[in-house]
């Protein structure tokens, strides 16, 4: 019971924000479960008791009760919706300056492998988890079962395209995943990144170790952030129309492009598995971003 005590104190701090920046404010039941299931987990792995579970190996009654009510008074969650495939289309088919055309390409791009925003643009430090962000030295181009140099000039004309993650935010590391080109003349994994890759290398000093952020912006090199990203989308949705998406451009996100990839998966009827595989799930959760979106659909 003492040890139960002192770990219910410590989910009180960790709600509060207590080892948290000032302006963070309390934070959800979700991250004070996970830090207390880190802090139990530490203690198993050094050969000492639970703390926060009883006599009889059950997760104590009142920490029970006690996250119970966390959850009942958090804010409901704000899901994303998917994004129609037709704003990918209007942003890549749309004469833009230079850093709109990037921004765009690093999303579509992005959608085939149902990527977090933190896999492919810079985050903010509230965003920023453990997922290391891709570079060029990650993507392979394939034609006739050789890898081509990113330097080549058909690189465009690849038959597969592999992408391999570092390090994930679920602790997988070097989960490569392999997409196919397509006979679309715009919506083509290949000849998205064959466009990023050569850009990219076109940039002064840059290389393999490049990360795909990065972008031409008046004379100058930045990288392009999980924001521009989200603001370019939500600039489609009301460019198409927000009422006739059924959309309204604030619950589009960066989220939506991973919602958008399970979806486009989803409704053909991919296999689950395979869903999973490719957007890198190591659970059912993704059903819970496309389930009632595609009721309405």
């Amino acid at each position: 019971q003492h040890k139960l005590a002192i770990i219910g104190a410590f989910a009180v701090a960790i709600r509060e924000g207590r080892f948290s920046r000032s302006t963070d404010g309390p934070l959800a039941k979700k991250s004070v479960s996970d830090s207390v299931n880190a802090v139990a987990a530490t203690f198993r792995e050094n050969g000492r008791e639970d703390p926060h579970r009883d006599a009889e190996r059950n997760v104590g009654r009142l920490l029970q009760r006690q996250l119970r009510s966390y959850s009942k008074n958090d804010p409901k969650a704000i899901q994303q919706k998917a994004l129609p495939i037709c704003v990918y289309r209007l942003l890549l088919a749309s004469p833009a300056a230079d850093l709109r055309r990037a921004i765009s390409e690093l999303a579509a791009a992005a959608h085939f492998w149902a990527m977090r925003s933190c896999e492919y643009s810079k985050v903010s430090r509230a965003e920023q988890r453990q997922t290391k962000q891709l570079c060029l030295r990650n993507i392979a181009f394939i034609k006739d079962g050789n890898t081509l140099s990113h330097t080549s000039t058909i690189l465009h004309l690849a038959e597969c395209i592999s992408i391999t993650f570092e390090r994930q935010k679920n602790d997988r590391k070097s989960d490569t995943v392999t997409q196919w080109r397509t006979s679309d003349p715009i919506m083509c994994p290949v000849k998205l990144w064959a466009s990023i890759v050569t850009r990219i290398l076109s940039i002064k000093g840059t290389n393999k170790d490049s990360p795909v952020s990065l972008a031409k912006h008046r004379n100058s090199t930045i990288s392009i952030t999980s924001e521009m990203v989200a603001n370019l989308l939500r600039d489609g949705v009301v460019t198409i129309g927000e009422t006739k998406l059924g959309i309204h451009r604030s619950e589009i996100g960066t989220h939506s492009i991973r919602s958008r990839a399970a979806m486009a998966m989803y409704l053909p009827g991919v296999p689950i598995f395979s869903i999973m595989l490719i957007g890198r799930w190591s659970s059912l959760t993704f059903l819970q971003y496309i389930r009632k979106q595609v009721q309405k659909f």
